[in-house]
C-alpha cells in the first residue's frame, strides 16, 4: 500500500495521469474525495487539516462529461461531507463512481 500525502492510495480513485496535475494532488494530499451518485456529486473530507472558507474545490465527472466548482462558504473540516444536488444535469449515475477533485485558494 502507498500513501500520497497523508491518504491512502487505496482510497483514491485510479486517474493515471491526472494525478501529475498539481491541483489533483493537492486534494488528494488533503483528503478530498468525490463521488457521484444518482444526480449528486459528494466531497468527503478524509485528511487531518481543516480547509478554510473559500477554498475552492473542483469536481470532474469525466464518463458524465460533467465538472464544476464548489466554494466553500464555511471552514470544511475533516469528517465532514458537502453535498452537491441535481449537479450533474440529466446524467444520472449508478452505482455510484468516483471521480476527480482539484483544490485551489479562492486567490487563483
Amino acid at each position: 500500500m502507498t500513501t500520497v500525502g497523508m491518504v491512502s492510495a487505496l482510497a483514491l480513485p485510479s486517474f493515471g495521469e491526472d494525478m501529475a496535475d498539481p491541483a489533483v494532488l493537492a486534494a488528494a494530499q488533503a483528503g478530498i474525495i468525490c463521488q457521484c451518485n444518482g444526480y449528486e456529486v459528494v466531497l468527503r473530507h478524509t485528511g487531518s487539516v481543516t480547509l478554510p472558507k473559500e477554498t475552492v474545490i473542483g469536481w470532474n465527472v469525466p464518463f458524465a462529461r460533467m465538472s464544476g466548482t464548489h466554494t466553500l462558504t464555511r471552514a470544511f473540516a475533516p469528517g465532514e461531507m458537502v453535498m452537491l444536488s441535481a449537479v450533474l444535469g440529466s446524467s444520472y449515475v449508478s452505482p455510484a463512481k468516483p471521480c476527480i477533485t482539484t483544490l485551489a485558494s479562492a486567490a487563483e
